[in-house]
């Protein structure tokens, strides 16, 4: 894949495969750059980018049991940012280095109704932010093993099993932290007949900043006909706070505490036939003690941030709309909408979440290998930051490609078509009006 664009974008990718009887290999390199936009609106300088990701994944199966796999990544990305004013004094710039790096082994043996899965990892985060001349680094490690089990009791029914260890660390300047967790968990599925599917699960946690909690989730479906499902669900959950929002130096609160929440969602789907269907979902969610990033000086003057607890409930209510109409053999319309009620304990419409989230668009297949689509993305009525109301925003999207071969294809598509000047946070700019022009190909 190559592409290139507005904002002086270039992307390229390769990936090469081999797969044998007993096995695979590939492996897969990435490169992006771009000058970029300012990223703060109080900016003037395009803040640019650029990132080499490399890939790779091998599996051998040693005998009819017992399959052995490898895989990895790593990535150099160096980007500008904005400080909190706005560009960077003279003749100093705000860079961010990021070196990550990563190993997954794992193992899985198949013993009759029993497979067993065996896998450690270990991740590498190394970032140095350069403002006005001083350098703030942060590393960050993840160590984790896990064991899976599963129990194929007969075809209505599978036992999911297993347990999983994780350490992080974290070091910036003279702060530092680690923390361990130990989970243990339990799945079962279970289809009483042809209409019915429930699940069940229970996953325990025992963290060493924390102390131990309990989680659950009970799931079920049920086919009222071959064209009509309905769903239900309801869960706990528990977020401890990560080692960033903790220790981080301009950011961290160690003072934090973990989120619990409480949700339920009820779903129906309905098959309309020839591919078009239409869902619908409601859901309803508490969260205790949200983390939230605030500031704690005026906008947009220099100010600084932290991670705090909003005190008491948080709830977050409404539904979800979607479907696809297939119009004939060429056109196909498809659309999603959001309608969220989220609010603190106080009633204050909690930050970054939209009442209103909107998308509508239509897929077209002109024939001769060309196809495209264009879409229409309508967020409203968001609440402040920082005292600074955010506009609602419309930006609608276009794409077109064209099958060279059965092989090739190349594309060009249009971002914000109209050049809808929006915030999706406020101070930060969003990309205006771009277009950009790419080949992808299999050989």
């Amino acid at each position: 894949m190559v592409e290139g664009g507005s904002y002086d974008t270039w992307r390229a990718g390769a990936t090469i495969a081999h797969r044998g009887d007993r096995g695979g290999l590939s492996f897969s390199l990435n490169r992006v750059q771009t000058d970029g936009f300012s990223a703060r609106a109080a900016g003037t300088e395009p803040d640019g980018f650029e990132a080499w990701q490399l890939n790779f994944l091998g599996e051998y199966q040693a005998t009819d049991a017992l399959t052995l796999g490898l895989s990895g990544f790593y990535l150099d990305a160096e980007g500008d940012f904005d400080e909190f004013g706005g560009d960077g004094a003279p003749p100093f710039d705000e860079v961010a280095d990021t070196r990550n790096r990563g190993l997954r082994a794992h193992a899985e043996l198949a013993l009759g109704t029993v497979t067993h899965t065996l896998s450690a990892s270990y991740f590498e985060a190394d970032r140095l932010f350069t403002s006005n001349g001083i350098d703030t680094r942060f590393d960050g490690t993840r160590t984790r093993f896990d064991y899976q089990g599963v129990y194929q009791q007969s075809a209505a029914m599978t036992f999911t099993f297993g347990t999983d260890w994780e350490e992080e660390t974290f070091e910036s300047g003279a702060d530092s932290g680690d923390t361990e967790t130990l989970g243990v968990f339990g799945e079962l599925l279970y289809a009483p007949n042809d209409a019915l599917d429930l699940s069940m699960s229970l996953r325990w946690d025992d963290h060493s900043e924390f102390g131990s909690n309990l989680s659950g989730r009970l799931a079920a479906a049920y086919r009222l006909s071959d064209a009509t499902t309905i769903r239900a669900v309801a869960a706990t959950g528990f977020r401890a706070p990560s080692l960033y929002e903790l220790n981080s130096t301009l950011y961290g609160n160690p003072a934090l505490e973990p989120e619990e929440s409480l949700s339920f969602e009820l779903g129906i789907e309905h098959q309309l036939g020839g591919g078009s269907f239409i869902e619908a979902t409601a859901f309803h969610t508490e969260i205790d003690d949200l983390i939230q990033f605030v500031t704690l000086t005026s906008f947009p003057l220099p100010f600084t941030g932290q991670y705090r607890q909003v005190p008491g409930t948080s709830t977050s209510q409404g539904i979800e709309l979607s479907g696809e109409w297939v119009l004939d053999d060429r056109f196909t319309l498809f659309g999603n909408y959001t309608y969220t009620d989220a609010e603190d304990a106080t009633g204050a419409q909690l930050l970054r979440v939209p009442t209103h989230n909107a998308l509508l668009g239509l897929g077209a297949e002109f024939g001769n290998g060309w196809g495209g689509d264009l879409s229409v993305h309508h967020v409203a009525d968001r609440a402040a930051e920082f005292g600074v109301p955010l506009d609602d925003y419309t930006v609608v999207n276009a794409a077109l490609r064209y099958d060279v071969s059965d092989r090739v294809q190349a594309y060009m598509r249009l971002e914000n078509l109209f050049d809808e000047d929006y915030q999706t946070s406020a101070g930060y700019n969003a990309s205006g009006r771009a277009v950009y022009f790419g080949v992808r190909g299999t050989f």
